[in-house]
């Protein structure tokens, strides 16, 4: 047989009470010096920032060659620089590859034959 509660609206307000302490405590918990959240994935190349846009490869496509490494990291809770050759979560001496026929994706070497595609982003993303 099914009990029935006395003062329903106890249950209620312990879970309720339970839900407001821990966004308190969510919401005092430390944060990182330099901000509260990061970039997405970005490269620069020759004044263009480009964007992991998750999509990744085993072969490249036809008609891409390197052009170089990544030189520099930076700091990807900040927003991203406008330096040739600078990422802000990829390592140095990373690959990149880029094709004439489409200038708006590049590819970076991120294993050995894997790679990951970025696609050219808007200004906003520069300093």
């Amino acid at each position: 047989m099914m009990k029935v509660l006395k003062q329903p609206l106890i249950p209620l307000l312990l879970a309720a009470c339970v839900c407001v302490l821990f966004g308190f405590y969510m919401s005092h918990q430390p944060v990182s010096p330099e901000g509260k959240y990061e970039y997405r994935p970005m490269i620069c190349i020759k004044d263009e920032i480009y964007g992991d846009n998750g999509t990744g490869v085993k072969a490249l496509p036809e008609g891409y060659v390197s052009v170089g490494q990544i030189e520099e990291k930076v700091s990807n809770v900040q927003p991203m620089i406008k330096r040739s050759y600078v990422s802000n979560t990829l390592n140095v001496g990373t690959e990149i590859f880029t094709s004439q026929d489409n200038p708006n994706k590049i590819y970076l070497e991120i294993d050995n034959s894997k790679y990951v595609e970025y696609i050219r982003l808007p200004e906003a993303y520069t300093e």
